[in-house]
């Protein structure tokens, strides 16, 4: 238990360390995460215009006529997928088990967070009163909390692989 924590913690401090470290100091670093925040804008447009709605793109801004929202650092889900990814790979199971779990979760989060800005930007639209309350005080919680019982699901799944099949094997 003791090596989880202090595992878990030194990747997120070395996370956070790239996350925050100033753009003059790590470009390429820096470059990586804005590279994100620009495939969540376009890739949240698609589904938009699949959903009906007519949007442009200009990096991380996603507008109409009626809304505009723009995907900015911290409001990404990278420290949500940061959190599940760090909490796989200090979890004591067989290397075999974590390339599965942190592909299937990471997919799942950015399945979850083109939801959030969709959501998001019909919510700008509809109740634009409540945006910010849904923004901040729903989303953001709620994304910490799904990528908790992500990993939870995953940890059950990594520990009874092994049980079942030392149960067979016995």
């Amino acid at each position: 238990m003791l090596r989880f924590v202090v595992t878990f913690g030194v990747l997120m401090i070395l996370f956070y360390a790239a996350y925050y470290t100033p753009r003059s100091i790590s470009a390429p670093v820096a470059g990586l995460f804005d590279t994100c925040l620009d495939l969540y804008a376009k890739a949240s447009a698609k589904v938009l215009g699949l959903l009906g709605s007519e949007v442009r793109v200009a990096g991380t801004l996603i507008s109409s006529a009626r809304f505009s929202v723009q995907i900015v650092r911290g409001c990404d889900a990278v420290e949500a997928t940061a959190l599940y990814v760090c909490a796989v790979v200090a979890f004591p199971v067989g290397w075999r088990r974590k390339p599965p779990g942190i592909l299937g979760g990471v997919l799942l989060l950015v399945i979850l967070n083109i939801t959030r800005i969709v959501s998001l930007y019909y919510i700008g639209i509809h109740f634009p009163k409540a945006f910010r309350v849904l923004h901040i005080d729903v989303w953001q919680p709620a994304f910490i909390l799904v990528a908790v019982l992500l990993w939870l699901v995953w940890a059950w799944w990594a520990t009874r692989i092994g049980t079942v099949q030392s149960d067979v094997s016995a």
